[in-house]
């Protein structure tokens, strides 16, 4: 065996420990890096999983309530600057309103909601005919005004509007309208330049009119849906201590009137009916007498004025028209059948 001298054996062992403390230290610097480039892959793992079970602001709703959650601050009863109202500046409406607005109003007042006057084509007679019989009825009432609230007409041609313009000669109170989608499917412009000029804000025929401490506010659905532009201008119009009536043609497609052809997407429409308090809503378009209360608003469908009656399992069905009595108190309606028989 070969025999170191005792100075090599200590040489050797101070470079086999220097060479241990470099092997360790390298080791130690990989793991740390190990460790430092392994982080970033836990971040991405999870924040997806925390993302996709967030619910997102459009499909939170509330089932609580008759009226979905809105996003329409409540009214407090301070309704800021009052709004002004505005009529259509040009057509037969226009006309009726300056009559209106040259009476003196004292309550209590009433006036008349009737919809849906239109015959079953352009031939056709039968509801011209019962909307004649229906004007004697009114007439005898003695209302302050009526409010039309759509298809006077089944395609709005000029001859069915010329036969709605013979019949109404015959109504003695004046008469505002709302445009049916009969009325305007195809000739829009013919009735916006005959009955009610569009809205400078909307482009639609949409107005509104104060009588007797009462908003009244005609919103043009006859499309189906509400714009935007319709939607922030009706909501400029709520903006008034008065109290509010609206008209339109289609009722909302919401509760046990679902599913009927009515208003497409209406949550938008009645969160600002419940906001701003509003006290009725009237429409057209189904040919029967129904109504309904939600979130405090009363919604009526009257479209009994001699368009042919629908097979529906819902509410009266039966010719007539609304008579509605504004008092201080409360607003009174009242579903009133034809008793006028034909000659």
């Amino acid at each position: 065996m070969l025999q170191l001298p005792l100075g090599e054996v200590w040489i050797l062992s101070v470079r086999k420990l220097r060479l241990l403390s470099l092997v360790l230290a390298l080791a130690s610097i990989l793991v740390a890096c190990s460790g430092a480039a392994s982080e970033p892959s836990i971040t991405p793992s999870v924040q997806p999983a925390v993302t996709s079970i967030l619910p997102t602001a459009t499909t939170v709703e509330s089932t609580a309530t008759p009226v979905p959650t809105s996003t329409v601050v409540p009214s407090t009863g301070d309704v800021g600057e009052e709004a002004l109202a505005e009529p259509p500046s040009a057509g037969l409406v226009a006309e009726s309103i300056t009559t209106l607005m040259a009476h003196d109003v004292s309550l209590p007042f009433t006036f008349i909601a009737i919809g849906d006057t239109q015959d079953k084509n352009p031939k056709d007679t039968s509801g011209s005919e019962i909307f004649a019989l229906l004007i004697q009825q009114i007439n005898d009432l003695q209302p302050d005004f009526v409010i039309h609230l759509g298809d006077v007409s089944d395609r709005g041609t000029a001859y069915e509007l010329d036969r709605f313009d013979g019949l109404i000669t015959e109504l003695e109170p004046p008469l505002v309208m709302v445009a049916g989608n009969h009325d305007t499917k195809s000739r829009r412009k013919l009735f916006g330049e005959r009955y009610i000029a569009p809205n400078a804000s909307t482009k639609l025929m949409d107005y509104s009119f104060d009588y007797g401490g009462v908003r009244f506010i005609i919103v043009d659905n006859s499309d189906y849906y509400l714009t935007r532009e319709q939607l922030d201008w009706l909501e400029r119009q709520l903006q008034t201590s008065k109290r509010k009536i609206v008209s339109m043609h289609c009722p909302p497609d919401y509760g046990r009137w679902k599913d009927m052809g009515g208003m497409y997407s209406p949550e938008a429409f009645m969160r600002l009916m419940k906001a701003h308090e509003v006290d009725l809503v009237y429409c057209g378009h189904i040919h029967l007498h129904n109504s309904m209360k939600v979130a405090g608003t009363k919604y009526i469908i009257s479209g009994c004025g001699g368009g042919t009656l629908s097979g529906r399992d819902l509410g009266i069905k039966a010719h007539g028209f609304d008579v509605v009595r504004v008092d201080a108190e409360s607003i009174h309606t009242e579903f009133v059948r034809l008793s006028v028989r034909r000659p």
